[in-house]
Formats: structure tokens, sequence, C-alpha cells
């Protein structure tokens, strides 16, 4: 017989007590391996195994958690986290305790659902990671949440939220925070149980090279703090398995030698100076027969590889001497065979998906030169992934020459794909003058193209581009809108401007996103003027009630605009706003005006 259900202090709905019971080990579980992972990051490079440890074990408590519940919701205390209730975390000492960094910064409540497990957990590691040890002192946790984006992990934030209770950096006491140290972990710290000197006879079991390093490089160790022997044995050990940069640039250099080695092409471009030997005819037809040979088999077996570099062989080797015309028509003939039509057809037709030979065949094609263009326009239009699209459009720049501004409007931009591919080759080549048909993938239906075509009109210096972008930051799509301001504060145009003060200050300001609140305020802050700063004195007398993290105070919004308008009456204003009632105003103000 179970327990009902029953509502909880947040107005959610309790797990029956013995369900509570049973999965609370698992929680409590969470909260000791996410310190571990905390205090780790602090201690451990990236790539360090234990680091990695840790990381893996605080995935694995989640998952082992969330195979029986859909969210984690974590009640927030001054000194304490609770879970339905039950207490799963205390730590009184203020500049060691998760919990109070959270409170302090006005975090009362965190949830997290089951589809956080993998990025957005690494980005709330590293969040907490930064605040706990004060590695970056731009903004406070709530303010990282807004900016993480985060889907599936959510948070309330205290009615006191903006109250001076605790002060700037520090407690209710007014004691400085400082950051922790191990001494409280002892678990986190390795075991380092082998010391001395052993000898080992051939009876004994086998050692890990890795505890017998320890043991060896622990006898020099100037320290017997554990903390500083784990460090100085991963500093030695680092230190033995270390490439310089110098040795990995000279095994690179030895590898692309031997990958750009072909030992028919190698034969072909050490022979075919003999024919140059005017003397001894006979020996000029042996070698032609030979390479002529050569390139027959190469042609057969449909090696791109070779084929092209054979074709770079012949015309470096043109413009090397100076070549008979009997040698002439050789080569003529030469690179004829190579680039005749069946070829180029074959291997054309191998260009479907990209895979290990892709890159050798459109090296091919791009040895061949111009006369490939129509053969890869085809192709263009019939293959699959992004990255063989791309490909193929940097072959056709290479072969087209002064014609591939005729080359990207003539593409076929019905399929999202190949109108991707024309942005692109834009972008590519810095075209300068968008015909029509580009000018409108700018409103094609697809994010991506939206995107590179963004790119492509903030390079132009061009007025019709600025209606462009103003046009794009009405766009259905976030992420396109956010483009186009960025974009468009790059122009020097007092349309972008106003239209910036009108989004930030009309009525449907307050329905934006926090994010793209502040990307506004930050848009409309690079471009603004005396008349923007008293627009955001005006602005910021309204009241806005901020309710768990989904809109900013207006005063917050508007220190974004005015650190980076720099100028006299924004400074000003600044300075006032680190005289508001409200502390939280005050912080972010005087960074602000300090920065300036």
């Amino acid at each position: 017989m179970t327990t009902e259900p029953e509502k909880n202090t947040s107005g959610t709905v309790s797990a029956p007590v013995d369900e509570v019971q049973e999965h609370l080990p698992k929680v409590e579980h969470i909260l000791k391996s996410l310190t571990k992972l905390i205090h780790g990051r602090k201690l451990y490079a990236e790539n360090n195994p234990r680091l990695l440890e840790f990381s893996r074990e605080f995935e694995g408590a989640l998952k082992a958690f969330f195979r029986f519940e859909d969210d984690l919701v974590l009640d927030i205390d001054q000194h304490t986290i609770e879970w339905q209730g039950n207490r799963v975390y205390e730590n009184n000492q203020r500049d060691d305790s998760i919990a109070f960094m959270l409170h302090r910064d006005g975090v009362g409540e965190l949830t997290i659902g089951a589809g956080a497990v993998g990025k957005e957990i690494d980005r709330l590691v590293k969040i907490l990671t930064e605040e706990f040890y004060k590695l970056s002192s731009d903004e406070d946790v709530v303010t990282k949440f807004w900016n993480a984006d985060f889907e599936h992990i959510s948070y309330r934030v205290l009615d006191d939220y903006l109250s001076n209770e605790y002060g700037e950096g520090q407690g209710a006491d007014g004691d400085d925070q400082i950051a922790p140290d191990t001494a409280d972990h002892p678990e986190m710290l390795p075991s380092l149980e082998d010391k001395g000197r052993v000898i080992i006879s051939q009876s004994d079991p086998l050692e890990s090279i890795d505890g017998y390093l320890k043991k060896l490089i622990l006898r020099t160790c100037p320290s017997d703090d554990e903390t500083e022997k784990e460090s100085y044995f991963q500093s030695m050990v680092g230190s033995f398995f270390t490439i310089s940069n110098e040795e990995i640039n000279l095994y690179h250099e030895e590898l692309e030698k031997c990958k750009s080695a072909d030992n028919i092409n190698s034969f072909v471009d050490t022979i075919i100076v003999f024919t140059l030997l005017k003397d001894n005819p006979s020996a000029v037809r042996d070698v032609c027969g030979v390479v002529e040979r050569m390139v027959e088999y190469a042609v057969e077996e449909l090696d791109p590889y070779t084929l092209g570099q054979i074709l770079t062989t012949t015309r470096n080797f043109r413009n090397s001497f100076q070549i008979p015309e009997n040698i002439i028509a050789f080569l003529d003939g030469l690179e004829a065979k190579i680039a005749e039509d069946s070829v180029v057809q074959s291997l054309g037709e191998k260009l479907k998906f990209w895979n290990k030979d892709s890159e050798a065949i459109l090296g091919y094609f791009v040895a061949v030169g111009s006369a490939v263009v129509e053969p890869l326009l085809k192709v263009l239009h019939n293959v699959e992934g992004d990255k063989l699209h791309k490909e193929i459009c940097d072959a056709l720049i290479a072969v087209a020459g002064k014609n591939i501004n005729g080359i990207i409007d003539g593409l076929d931009i019905d399929k999202p794909e190949v109108a991707f591919d024309a942005v692109y080759s834009a972008n590519k080549i810095g075209m300068t003058n968008m015909t029509a048909k580009i000018r409108e993938l700018l409103f094609y239906p697809d994010v991506k193209i939206k995107e590179e075509m963004i790119k492509l009109v903030s390079r132009i210096d061009d007025p019709e581009t600025v209606d462009l972008l103003l046009t794009a930051m009405s766009d259905e799509n976030k992420r396109i809108r956010l483009r186009a301001m960025e974009a468009a504060t790059e122009k020097s145009d007092a349309r972008v401007r106003e239209r910036l003060a009108e989004m930030a200050f009309g009525k449907g300001e307050p329905d934006r996103a926090a994010d793209e609140q502040e990307a506004l305020f930050k848009a409309l802050g690079r471009v603004g003027d005396a008349g923007t700063v008293e627009q955001l004195r005006k602005f910021v007398e309204k009241r806005n009630f901020m309710q768990f993290g989904k809109q900013r105070e207006n005063k917050f919004l508007a220190i974004r605009a005015l650190e980076y308008i720099h100028s006299p009456a924004a400074v000003g204003f600044l300075k006032q706003l680190t005289n508001d009632s409200n502390s939280l105003v005050q912080t972010r103000a005087r960074r602000a005006y300090d920065s300036l």
C-alpha cells in the first residue's frame, strides 16, 4: 500500500513517501558528485582522468535518477538544498557552499529535466564553477542562467532577489568570500598509499605503470601535503609524455609529404625530362612510350589522384623548360587523354556522397580546369551532403574564373541545397554586386540560407543592404532577427538607430524573450547617441515586474545599452544609476561605469 501524492510548498505534486525514500539516496549522490565535480574543475586540468571520472560519475548519478523520474526539482535555502521536503545537501560554510552561492544570487528553486543530461548539464556545471571560484565577475548566476538559453533547465528567483540582505560579494555578516579548498572533501584527494622503494621479483604480480610511476615520482616530491603530491605527480607525468609543438609540426610535414606522394606521378616527373634529349631520338621515343603507358593505365583505373598529379606535372614541365614542338604535341595528347569527356563523366558519377575519394576527384576536376564547369554544375545539382556541396562550390570557383558571377546567378535555387550553394559561393568570392535573384534569398524559407545571406549582406556597403537587414530584423525566426540586428549595427545609417529604438521602446518590446531583449539593447547601444540616452531615461521610469527570469527589468536593459554608447550623457546616466535604491542595479551600473 502506498501513500497518496501530496502538494508540496511550491505547488508541485510530491511523490509517494515510499518512492521518495527509495530515490532519496540517488538525489544525495547527485549533489555529492556535483560538489566533487565543481571542486575538481578548480583542481585539475580539463583532460585530467580524475576530472573525467568525476564528470562521468555526475552524469551517471543523473541518469540513474531519471530512469524513474522526469524532473529533478531542488529547493534552495541559504545553507541547504532539499528534494521533496528532504534535505539532500547542507553546508554552513558560506565560502564552500553551493546552496549559499545560489541562494545569495536569488535562485530559490532549480529544476533539471531528463533532456538536460549532456550539453546543458555541462553548461550548468561551467556556470556554477565560474561563479563558485569567481572566475568571471561580469555577471551573477541568474544572468548567466538567462544567457545560457537552457531548454531543459529552469529556475525560480526569490522574491527578495533584489534585496540588499547580503551586499556585493559578502555574507549577511559582511565576511568576504574566499575560494574554497578541498580540506572538507577528502574523497577528492587521490590515494597515495604507495610510498618508498619496493623490490619486485619475477614471482610477484605485475604492477600497473600508473602505480609504478607514482611511487617513483613521489620519491622526489618536496612536500608531504597530499594535494601538492598529486599536483607534482600530474606535472611530472605531463612532462614525460608531452610532445613539443616543434616535433608535432615535423610529423605533420612528413605525413603530408607521404599523403601527397604518388608513385606513378613521381616516376613520370622523374623521366619526363629525358624527352628533351635532342641528340638521342630513340631515348625520347622510349620515354614518351613509357609515360604514355603510365597515363593509359591511370585512365583505365580511373585513379583521380594520379591523373590530377600528372596534369600538374606536365604543366609545370611546360613552364620550366623550352619544349620542342614535337614534345608539346605529345604533352597535348597526354592531357587530352586525361581530360577526355568519358573520364570526366565517369569520375563525376562517383560523386554522390562525401567519401575518402571525393577530395581526389575534385582535385582532378580543378586540375583539368574550365572545361569541367558544366559537368561540375550537373554534379552539384544531384549530390547530397553539405560538405560535398561546399567542396564542389570551391572547385567551381577555382575553375570558372571571371565567369563565376554568371554561374552563381544561374544556379537552380528552387532546390534549398543549391540555393545555399549560391549564397555560400557569393560569400566565398566576396561578391559586391548582388543580382535580384541573390538578394531575394534573404527571404528564402530556410534558416541556414538566411544566415548565410546576412553574412553576405553585412559585407556590402550599399543602402539597399540596410533595407534588407531592417526587414530581416522582423523575421519570424529569432536567430535571424538577432543576426540581422548585429549586422545592422555595423552600418553607418541613421535608419538602423531609428528602427532599433522603435523595437526597443515600442509596445511589443516586453513580449520578447530575455536574450533577444538584451541583444536588442546592446545593438541600440552600439549605434546610440545623445537622443538614445534621453529615450533610455524615459524607459527606466516604466515599471517592469521581473518574473522568474522571463523579463529583464528596464534598468538592466538600459545599462546594457548605456555601456556601449560611450558618450558623456551615457556616462552621467550610468553614474546616476550607481546610486539606485536597488542593490543589483547599483552593481550592474557600477561595473558598466568602471569599464568606461
